[in-house]
């Protein structure tokens, strides 16, 4: 598998990997932030199994194919972003357990709730936040 940047050709390929979103409006904004922000890419020739979405210290997503969850494909994609920030933070669902189990383990605390007003599902979210060990909170 390589790592590299997301390509605009990658949009359809990519908003795949995104449960439930496909929507004209999902497509937009993976357009707009592989315009605008770091998307790192984990691929094969078959194409893209996972990426990683952040603008400076914010993920804003990171998704692999369900069929791929299990294979270190995540950590592969974090410890890339964390190797090129000094901090990163992310929201994620309160009830994704798995999800959050998974950030726990890549040393992310949490640092605020959130009741869902502020992200597209309405769901209850949780604030989590890394720092390289040695910076500067």
């Amino acid at each position: 598998m390589r790592l590299g940047p997301a390509r605009p050709r990658d949009i359809r390929r990519l908003v795949r990997l995104i449960p439930g979103a496909a929507t004209p409006a999902d497509r937009r904004a993976l357009r707009r932030l592989i315009a605008e922000a770091e998307v790192l890419v984990l691929r094969d020739w078959r194409g893209p199994h996972g990426f990683l979405a952040r603008e400076g210290a914010e993920v804003h997503a990171l998704y692999i194919h369900r069929r791929q969850r299990g294979r270190g494909h995540g950590k592969r994609l974090l410890d890339a972003a964390k190797r090129r920030a000094r901090v990163l933070t992310l929201w994620t669902p309160q009830a994704d357990r798995a999800a959050r189990a998974f950030y726990a383990r890549e040393g992310f605390e949490v640092v605020g709730f959130g009741d869902g007003s502020g992200n597209e599902h309405g769901l209850p979210d949780v604030r989590l936040r890394w720092i390289r060990e040695g910076a500067r909170r």
